[in-house]
């Protein structure tokens, strides 16, 4: 079903749910398609932290020890962005907003 699912891709959203410990099953996921959708496919990572209040995802000790731990993880595992989901709101302006036009700009240039 991937393989249908991802024919004719340009672009993939992956979606990390911060309740589990570590970054395995964005990776997993990654991994698991990228042979269908190619060398050249773009990927940005949208972080859930939704029910994390306060969010618990980065911080010393924590899935992140900083920022820039997270920025190294997403270039070293080939994803060009991530965007951090605070609350579930739909529209242009929401995460997946701002991811799916910065996944756009990338398919573009």
């Amino acid at each position: 079903m991937v393989r249908v699912y991802c024919k004719n891709t340009h672009g993939v959203i992956v979606f990390w749910g911060t309740r589990s410990s570590s970054t395995d099953n964005a990776l997993k996921w990654k991994h698991h398609i990228s042979p269908f959708v190619g060398q050249d496919v773009p990927f940005v990572l949208v972080v859930d932290n939704v029910l994390q209040t306060p969010a618990k995802w980065i911080g010393e000790g924590l899935v992140m020890n900083s920022l820039e731990e997270m920025n190294s993880f997403c270039l070293e595992h080939g994803f060009f962005a991530w965007f951090e989901m605070m609350e579930r709101a739909g529209g242009e302006k929401s995460v997946f907003g701002q991811a799916m036009r910065s996944l756009i700009n990338e398919i573009i240039s």
